[in-house]
Parts: structure tokens; C-alpha cells; sequence
């Protein structure tokens, strides 16, 4: 859970270090990893209207020597369920992929889309703080 929090910290985090990289997940025989840009979330709504939160992700393919970019986004809807789909969208938006997703498997999407909807529900909750 410490290591959750920290990584949520950094994801977070204004920094002058705006490029780094972060390690999100790997797959098991740690031949594909994923990680996440720093300072690259985003609340915005989908072609269809649902408001999502994203972030940027490469893909390290360590077979095949190959880096995809690509962004992650999941419903803030299925955030406060705590399961739904992660949406895998090239760097111009269009679909490439998705996948089922539930808090608490350890799955690599289900890692990802957890730490993604994280961030979300701590803007939410400092949002809701400034309420009156």
C-alpha cells in the first residue's frame, strides 16, 4: 500500500522533471512493463460523453525491443464502482484496445487502471474539501 501511495504522489506531482517516467506494472516474466509520464492526468469526457480520466503510458516490449506510447483512460463512473474497462487509445485518440478491470486482482490493467482512478478520487476528494 506504501508503495501505491508514492507512486500516486509522483503521478501527482508538479515537477520540474516533467518527462519522467514512473513504473507502473509488469507483466509477469517482466517482458513487457508499463509506465506512466508524470503530470500527464487528465479529467476530460470521451467521444460518447462519459467523463474519463487518462494518463500517458509507454509500453516497454523487451522481446521484441519496441516502445509504444499510447493513453490509458478509464470512466470515472467505473472508478468509484472500483471495476469496469481500461480503454488503451493511441497518442491521436483512437481505440487500439480494452479490458475488463477490478480493484484488488493485481492484474497488470487492473494495477494501472487502480493507480489511475487513485489520482481521481484524491482530486475528487480535494475538490470536495473546498467545497462549502
Amino acid at each position: 500500500m506504501k508503495i501505491f501511495v508514492v507512486l500516486i504522489a509522483l503521478l501527482s506531482s508538479v515537477s520540474a522533471f516533467a518527462e519522467d517516467w514512473v513504473l507502473l506494472s509488469a507483466n509477469t516474466k517482466n517482458t513487457i512493463e508499463y509506465y506512466g509520464l508524470k503530470n500527464s492526468v487528465v479529467i476530460r469526457t470521451n467521444k460518447n460523453g462519459d467523463q474519463i480520466v487518462s494518463w500517458t503510458e509507454k509500453e516497454v516490449d523487451k522481446n521484441s525491443n519496441q516502445i509504444t506510447l499510447q493513453k490509458l483512460y478509464v470512466k470515472t463512473s467505473d472508478c468509484l464502482q472500483k471495476l469496469g474497462k481500461g480503454v488503451i487509445v493511441n497518442m491521436d485518440g483512437d481505440f487500439r484496445y480494452d479490458y475488463d478491470f477490478a480493484f484488488g486482482l493485481g492484474t497488470v490493467g487492473g494495477v494501472r487502471a487502480e493507480m489511475l482512478c487513485g489520482i481521481y478520487n484524491d482530486r475528487l476528494a480535494a475538490a470536495k474539501g473546498k467545497s462549502l
